[in-house]
């Protein structure tokens, strides 16, 4: 006669297929520790069949659509965090997939994701990722730039798909017919398959952003507004991943109450505020710029008129002369915290700037500039 732990070593290692079989083997064998174990056993068969009900009733979507050949979900995660970008996913299952547990990856542990993510790479059809920076989202606004990122993931797809189904979204630019599902990722196997693995996308890639700025702690709140990531705003202030042409990674704090970001305090977001400004105007195609300023450093740095042994700022100088070979860009000083329309405006909008993954910092929609001009436009017809 087997022993109780050999017995619960054969269950371990059988495979689900077989846990039935094994049950019915021990359970006329009355010892107390044997009967535990096909209890056990039991209640994990129950759960699986009520597992494969429940992705049954996920699949509703597919066998809806599967006469046209290939569905593909699609998911994005990164539209709520104060930092890091948004990635969209776009994956292809096969018709009789085996994966089990597919859900809204919100509602599944970080191991769980980590799990099945391995799954979906291996048994999908085909799998696409698509990704907008947050200086993309600052420059076109989240939701489009959610959209840009969607488009990414279904170009990169090596299998083109018949019909798209989204969560809960209908995807502008796209010719392939589309199905939004409002809460999709819970209610369809393809779009929780795309919610996971743009979880663990970015999750990822938030960890890797820990490594270079571990004050904020991104590897835990993947720049989403815990109390811990709000304290350390509170205290290192507004940080600012600077990626340089070279490869190289700079970080800068500042607005913060740590004595070590005061060096760099409000420098380092006019800096980037003008680079922002820029790089806006030469892509939406203008001709010239005007750069308010109340630091003198935001022009002498790039006329030279100032010298810094700074390696981060003499970049931005080398910038912004590079950029004045394209488009006009005209310095105007002003006193600091004047009344000025837009310095009011960007003195708001600083103090609501999160750290980022490419060096320009995250500030309200580019629509409160331009309602601000629409109002004045108006006010001058009126009169």
């Amino acid at each position: 006669m087997k022993t109780i732990g050999e017995i619960k070593e054969e269950f371990s290692a059988a495979r689900e297929a077989d846990w039935n079989a094994i049950c019915q083997m021990y359970e006329t064998d009355l010892r107390s520790g044997v009967q535990k174990l096909v209890q056990q056993y039991r209640k994990k068969l129950d759960a699986l069949e009520k597992e494969k009900l429940r992705m049954e009733q996920m699949m509703q979507f597919e066998h809806k659509y599967e006469h046209l050949g290939y569905l593909c979900g699609i998911d994005e995660v990164g539209r709520g965090p104060l930092a890091g970008p948004v990635v969209a996913c776009a994956v292809i299952l096969p018709k009789d997939h085996p994966i089990l547990y597919l859900n809204d990856s919100k509602k599944l542990t970080a191991h769980k994701r980590e799990e099945l993510y391995d799954v979906i790479m291996r048994e999908a059809v085909a799998v696409g990722l698509g990704m907008a920076s947050p200086a993309r989202i600052d420059e076109i606004n989240i939701l489009q730039a959610t959209y840009e990122a969607m488009r990414q993931a279904v170009s990169k797809l090596a299998v083109m798909p018949q019909l798209l189904l989204n969560d809960a979204v209908t995807i502008p630019g796209i010719e392939i017919p589309q199905v939004p599902i409002i809460k999709g990722d819970a209610k369809s196997a393809s779009i929780a398959a795309a919610s996971i693995v743009a979880k663990v996308t970015r999750d990822r890639l938030m960890v890797e952003y820990d490594k270079t700025m571990p004050e904020y702690g991104f590897a835990s709140n993947k720049g989403y507004g815990s109390a811990a990531h709000i304290d350390a705003l509170k205290k290192y202030g507004f940080g600012c991943i600077f990626i340089l042409p070279d490869g190289r990674i700079y970080t800068e704090y500042g607005n913060g109450d740590n004595p070590d970001s005061l060096k760099q305090r409000n420098v380092s977001g006019e800096m980037l505020g003008a680079m922002y400004a820029v790089r806006f105007a030469l892509n939406s195609g203008f001709r010239a710029i005007e750069i308010r300023y109340d630091y003198e450093g935001i022009e002498k740095w790039v006329t030279g008129a100032w010298k810094s042994k700074n390696e981060l700022t003499q970049k931005y100088a080398q910038t912004m002369r590079g950029w004045g070979q394209k488009i006009q860009i005209r310095f105007t000083k002003v006193p600091a915290h004047s009344k000025v329309k837009y310095n009011e405006l960007a003195d708001e909008t600083a103090k609501l700037g999160v750290a980022n993954g490419n060096g320009i910092p995250k500030v309200k929609s580019l629509s409160d500039f331009e309602a601000v001009d629409a109002a004045e436009r108006m006010q001058d017809a009126a009169e």
